[in-house]
């Protein structure tokens, strides 16, 4: 999604936190400003998956200076 607020364009890629899909995050990394990493807090299931993806994301090298928002939906 694109937002427009005064003189800057906010652009929004929701890359999905399946397994197979993990792998493509990293060729967003280029042109990131900031990141938001949002968490399903109700699903304790797959909190442990959660955290090896997001230590794998914090990681890249790519995302060195880049601010990260967690951000722990549905509580």
């Amino acid at each position: 999604g694109t937002v427009d607020v005064a003189k800057a364009r906010l652009m929004f890629w929701d890359l999905g936190g399946q397994e197979e899909l993990q792998s493509l995050w990293d060729k967003y990394y280029a042109e990131c400003h900031g990141v938001i990493y949002v968490i399903d807090s109700t699903d304790e299931e797959r909190l442990a998956e959660s955290k090896r993806a997001f230590e794998k994301m914090v990681t890249s090298e790519a995302l060195d200076g880049v601010p990260i928002l967690v951000l722990a939906n549905k509580q």
